[in-house]
């Protein structure tokens, strides 16, 4: 379920893994100005990553590759619209 860890001897992979996570970081701080965005964009990652392996694994089914990206920017959009009360 995990796969394999992250390939830190290809410097290519891992700065481009830093990069995304930075993105995401910055995303955060933009939706939730006084959140931890850390933590928010470690939650981020580990949505569209939770999210690539059930659609690989084929359990998101959907018709068509514009339904996939439709259901993951509702996933998205889902928990970025939500607000701790």
């Amino acid at each position: 379920m995990f796969g394999n860890p992250c390939d830190t001897d290809d410097e290519d992979r891992a700065r481009a893994a830093e990069e995304i996570h930075e993105l995401l970081r910055f995303a955060m701080t933009q939706v939730f100005p006084d959140g931890d965005h850390e933590a928010l964009a470690s939650a981020g990652w580990g949505l569209a990553h939770g999210l690539a392996c059930l659609h690989l694994d084929g359990k998101l089914s959907a018709d068509s590759a514009q339904e996939v990206a439709d259901r993951v920017r509702a996933a998205f959009a889902a928990i970025l619209s939500a607000q701790a009360r």
